[in-house]
């Protein structure tokens, strides 16, 4: 039997199809809609996003760290340079007396008996 549509009366009909709690919804409004779930969950990222951006441990702070690392690792490679030239000069020393004797006559102006020290001086 084909009943021709009707508005209902009485308390359902000034509640309305979303004035009915779980039955309203279940009807078809939604309860929430773009401005609602979405709205929430975008502003839940956000808020997850915030300490990512800005708070300790952040990129703020992954950037800082990461330049200190660059200028350390710039600090030890001038330190292995230094390092190997010692290592060079200690080896020099252990093998022979020449390189004592070259700085004995460079750095300290030493000389063997019986030489002589000649400077030769040029003027431009």
């Amino acid at each position: 039997m084909n009943r021709p549509n009707r508005r209902p009366s009485g308390f359902v009909s000034r509640l309305g199809a979303g004035g009915l709690g779980l039955l309203g919804r279940m009807i078809g409004r939604p309860q929430l809609g773009w401005l609602g779930l979405e709205k929430w969950l975008l502003v839940g990222i956000l808020v997850l996003q915030v300490p990512m951006w800005f708070g300790a441990g952040g990129w703020p702070s992954v950037w800082k760290l990461e330049a200190q690392v660059e200028e350390k690792k710039l600090e030890i490679a001038a330190q292995r340079f230094q390092i190997e030239e010692l290592e060079a000069e200690v080896k020099d020393l252990q093998t022979g007396l020449q390189s004592a004797e070259e700085r004995a006559r460079y750095e300290m102006g030493l000389m063997r008996p019986g030489e002589r020290f000649v400077q030769i001086v040029r003027t431009p």
